[in-house]
């Protein structure tokens, strides 16, 4: 092609032609620019492929991951509501003399004064850098938000917890003596000589007050984390 092109040339030059030369030379140039566009245009579209896919597959490991948050944020849930029963009951004891619920008569769960809270999210653990690999300006701002949620969910688990080790576990160890022989199934009547006192009910009461502090700041996350799985489900289904 290019010894096709050299003969024109001479042709043009040789024939005296110089005018049809400078067309022609103008052309070729042309020609030459509109290839080195297109290979540019086309190196473009496969480096642009390329960032697509991983951003599919980033998409895809968020979706695992926040799958995986929602999994773990039912039982947070569960075992914050069961901490609370259990708080209320106690509560009702000390104020009333009986539970709240006749069918609750046994304990859920032999952590009397409070158990400690885990709560971890595999999300943000594993994806620090979603600002590289998130092209979506509606995911990436709701992925803000739900980082932004989970700092308090964060703050209001460590709270709630540091208050188990200031308040609950001190009360575990100084009712120790009365607490030993509790029954393997306990019930509530069985901590009655425990905790019915004024202490135990402003302990109690605190817990309390924090646990539902927690399951407020959960609910405000899981709106957030579902508006979020709708947009990455909404984006992987539009580039595929």
């Amino acid at each position: 092609m290019i010894k096709f092109f050299r003969k024109i040339r001479q042709n043009l030059l040789s024939g005296g032609k110089t005018g049809k030369y400078f067309k022609y030379a103008i052309g070729e140039i042309l020609l030459v620019v509109i290839g080195i566009l297109i290979a540019l245009g086309i190196n473009n579209w496969n480096e642009n492929r390329k960032k697509v896919k991983i951003e599919i597959q980033y998409v895809d490991n968020l979706i695992q991951d926040l799958k995986n948050d929602q999994a773990f944020y039912e039982t947070r849930v569960s075992v914050l509501n069961n901490l609370s029963n259990i708080h209320n009951n106690f509560i009702s004891i000390i104020e009333n003399g009986d539970v709240r619920n006749e069918s609750q008569k046994e304990l859920p769960s032999q952590y009397a004064f409070g158990a400690g809270l885990a709560f971890e999210s595999s999300m943000i653990k594993n994806n620090p850098d979603f600002r590289n690999y998130i092209s979506s300006p509606d995911i990436l701002d709701q992925l803000k938000k739900v980082y932004f949620n989970y700092e308090y969910v964060d703050k209001g688990f460590s709270r709630y917890n540091e208050l188990r080790k200031e308040l609950g576990i001190p009360m575990d160890i100084m009712e120790y003596e009365n607490l030993k022989d509790v029954n393997k199934v306990p019930q509530y009547k069985d901590f009655t000589k425990v905790i019915n006192n004024q202490n135990t009910l402003g302990i109690l009461t605190i817990m309390n007050r924090h646990n539902q502090n927690a399951l407020i700041q959960l609910d405000k996350l899981k709106i957030e984390m579902d508006i979020l799985m709708g947009l990455l489900i909404e984006w992987k289904t539009s580039n595929n």
